[in-house]
């Protein structure tokens, strides 16, 4: 057995809390028990070996997951995402929830599937370095093409996105070929599921499952966002806020817009979403759009939505940030001071918000907010383009209006389908797949 296995652990821990024999209880008769003993164990020899033993093994656990975590980061997040507990938990999905558990080996994929009924394990025979080279490729092609829709974006930082990419049949091929892989396998029993929430890990972490291209026929193209409604659950805190978090007992809703002037796009989303909310929103525009504003009109907002520039730092994620006025750098600490007690959903209408160094990908602003108990955030994956996220956020809050009780998953995924639908630049993956919705659906 492993010196540090769990089964060691709970059986350590159960002879710990078992009754003290009569021999021991004799001998310490009228002995006062310690204030940091372990409820319902008494201060015996044989108790204290046993405490001493447990407290032992818990250190070499935590000694080995902090190793783990700094050497083998894509795997450390996989734990924390125990397959065992999300299984366990397929009661507690409704019928209409599907939830995709990706677990890639150096020789094959594993695909754990959790519906209402149960669990089901699928096996592909792909290595993950297939896998992860596919997905780095795809990720490229978005984000040379996202650079070059119409040349302003909302990002801040240099990261190369303008360097050549794949081309179109080159990018369509991987895009065919992650489909195979990931979702066909399970395509029969997502039908029907309005929400498709997916877990992926390593360098799935950064892939648009939406973009992946499910036919083409001749210039024809079937994307899964026009099949599936699909987000992402990142950890077990996100899925436990998806299973229990209550909703908002707010209606208000925060908007900050363009903080340093240069996103005429991020103003006229904010005013157009303003003009058709059902309730009168707080915008913080231009050089009102301050930490001191933006702090007091969040307590009460049931929706906040930041449409500014955002800055990803991949070597240091917690130096990462969202631009507000005055040159302020909204990072994750200033996250974590803001009352959002209030806040079902946070919208990161910005660039680079969802992705994080890798192996800790969601060492991100997104992830900051979900920490704050947001159960539900919206957030990017590489530079977009002004015109094109103002178009797709006008469509995602259209839609919240038009069918309040769908929630914001089917909105976001009606969203992406507008935008195919309707043609012309826009229609392409690297204008309406960067947004993921991270969390409650």
């Amino acid at each position: 057995t492993h010196p540090v296995s769990y089964d060691r652990i709970e059986a350590l821990e159960t002879r710990v809390a078992q009754p003290v024999p009569e021999a021991d209880a004799a001998t310490l008769s009228g002995a006062a028990a310690s204030g940091s003993a372990v409820k319902g164990v008494s201060d015996s020899p044989r108790a204290e070996r046993l405490r001493q033993q447990l407290k032992s093994k818990n250190r070499l656990r935590e000694t080995l997951l902090a190793r783990m975590e700094a050497e083998h980061a894509g795997l450390y997040q996989m734990l924390k995402l125990d397959p065992r507990e999300v299984a366990a938990l397929h009661q507690r999905l409704s019928e209409d929830q599907a939830l995709v558990q990706y677990l890639p080996t150096p020789e094959k994929l594993l695909i754990q599937l959790v519906t209402r009924e149960g669990a089901q394990i699928r096996e592909v025979q792909v290595s993950r370095a297939d896998l992860e080279a596919a997905s780095a490729l795809v990720v490229k092609g978005m984000r040379y093409r996202a650079a070059h829709l119409t040349g302003n974006d909302r990002g801040l930082s240099a990261s190369g996105e303008r360097a050549a990419g794949p081309d179109d049949d080159a990018q369509d091929a991987s895009l065919a070929w992650l489909y195979d892989k990931l979702l066909r396998p399970v395509e029969r029993e997502l039908e029907g599921k309005q929400q498709v929430l997916v877990t992926p890990v390593g360098a799935l972490t950064y892939l648009p499952f939406p973009a992946l291209l499910r036919k083409k026929e001749g210039d024809v193209r079937e994307y899964a966002a026009e099949r599936f409604n699909i987000g992402v659950i990142p950890s077990m805190y996100h899925l436990s806020l998806v299973l229990q978090q209550n909703e908002s007992f707010s209606d208000g809703l925060t908007m900050v817009a363009d903080p340093d002037g240069s996103l005429p796009g991020a103003r006229q989303e904010v005013s157009r979403i303003a003009r058709g909310a059902l309730v009168a929103p707080t915008v913080l525009e231009g050089a009102s759009a301050t930490y001191a504003n933006l702090a007091g009109a969040v307590q009460d907002a049931r929706v906040v939505h930041l449409a500014t520039h955002g800055n990803l730092d991949p070597a240091v994620p917690a130096d990462s940030y969202l631009l507000l006025a005055n040159n302020y750098r909204l990072n994750v600490i200033d996250i974590a001071g803001l009352t959002l007690d209030q806040t079902d959903l946070v919208v990161l209408s910005a660039c680079e918000t969802g992705i994080g160094k890798p192996g800790l990908e969601y060492a991100t602003l997104a992830r900051a907010f979900a920490l704050a108990s947001v159960p539900t955030v919206i957030a990017s994956y590489w530079k977009v383009d002004d015109g094109a996220t103002a178009r797709l956020m006008e469509q995602f809050y259209g839609n919240l209006r038009e069918y309040p009780g769908e929630g914001y998953l089917v909105a976001m995924a009606q969203a992406q389908r507008a935008l195919i639908e309707e043609g012309g630049r826009y229609s392409e993956p690297a204008a309406w797949a960067a947004f993921t919705l991270f969390g409650k659906p």
